[in-house]
């Protein structure tokens, strides 16, 4: 599979309260969602990687991750390595029976892009033992967002650059003046 990896983002989105400290009562579930993203092109590979991992001090029960993909985009196939992996058109869903305190679960989904344009996912999380649901949301983005803000090691770079022309010249100009400066050898 061809990948060129873009850009990574990772947006936690809609998190529970609860989820938001290190470890909580229950089952607390904290979902993210990263993109390694193509240039979104059509043809182009997309991967979604999705991670659920539980807070809380209560293992979650039936577990179910759900992410309902954007009509620009085919499903090619989902990468689980447990759970039961259910494809139906654009909705891609993975179930596990148990997710453990701490425990992490991570899968990927494989995409290809049908039609440029905006390439944004968003997936959800519902157990038996947790009220309501929980998404997290991830976009392409095609550019790093213009700040105006240059990066501290330019300058440095820069200067660095400056102060190498300087020494040059302060060096040829050093050797023409001692060349100058010193008397012609006599000769016998």
């Amino acid at each position: 599979m061809r990948r060129l990896v873009l850009l990574l983002l990772i947006i936690i989105a809609s998190l529970p309260l609860a989820a938001q400290d290190s470890m909580q009562e229950g089952f607390a579930p904290v979902l993210n969602q990263l993109g390694f993203l193509v240039a979104g092109q059509n043809g182009e590979q997309l991967e979604w990687v999705i991670t659920v991992t539980n807070s809380g001090d209560t293992p979650g029960m039936n577990v179910v991750i759900s992410d309902t993909l954007r009509d620009s985009l085919r499903v090619e196939q989902v990468d689980a390595p447990r759970g039961t992996v259910r494809i139906d058109g654009q909705t891609v869903s993975v179930a596990l029976d148990r997710l453990n305190p701490d425990e992490s679960f991570q899968f990927s989904v494989f995409t290809t892009v049908l039609e440029g344009g905006q390439v944004d996912n968003t997936a959800c999380l519902r157990a038996s033992n947790f009220a309501g649901e929980t998404c997290v949301s991830a976009m392409a983005i095609r550019s790093l967002p213009a700040t105006g803000e240059s990066p501290w090691w330019r300058i440095m770079i820069v200067l660095g650059g400056i102060a190498s022309i300087v020494l040059v010249f302060v060096g040829v100009g050093g050797l023409m003046l001692l060349d100058t400066a010193l008397p012609e050898p006599e000769t016998p």
